[in-house]
């Protein structure tokens, strides 16, 4: 099983891989993804990120967790469970997941990656 340590590592990697895949996806507001990815990598503390991103999904008997997992669109529409990000920036998410920009398969992809913060959560949990 991988360490506390090595979660977090993997954590804060995935976010950042995210990120660039936003940038791919999203061309056109490529500019605020590449910021939150400088701001990810450089300035937030990854322990405080995913402590703050397992409280959110575990909150009100892991409301958000069920909404990952059975892909409700509220859930990039109500819920901020990266809260080191700013508004704005979940918002820009929010408002290019009712546009036209991404297609299913987009859409697949954002969630896939969503499911993979909260495997990777899980697992942090219990790892000693």
């Amino acid at each position: 099983m991988a360490s506390k340590l090595q979660l977090l590592s993997t954590f804060k990697t995935q976010l950042i891989s995210f990120c660039e895949e936003l940038c791919e996806l999203l061309p056109d507001d490529n500019e605020e993804f590449i910021l939150l990815k400088i701001f990810i990598d450089s300035q937030i503390p990854i322990e405080l990120a995913m402590q703050n991103f397992i409280r959110k999904i575990n909150k009100n008997e892991g409301e958000v967790k069920n909404m990952i997992k059975e892909r409700n669109d509220q859930f990039f529409l109500t819920k901020n469970v990266f809260k080191f990000v700013s508004k704005e920036k979940i918002n820009k998410l929010s408002s290019v997941w009712n546009s036209n920009k991404l297609d299913a398969e987009d859409k697949d992809a954002i969630w896939r990656w969503m499911e993979l913060f909260v495997n990777i959560s899980v697992k942090y949990q219990q790892a000693d």
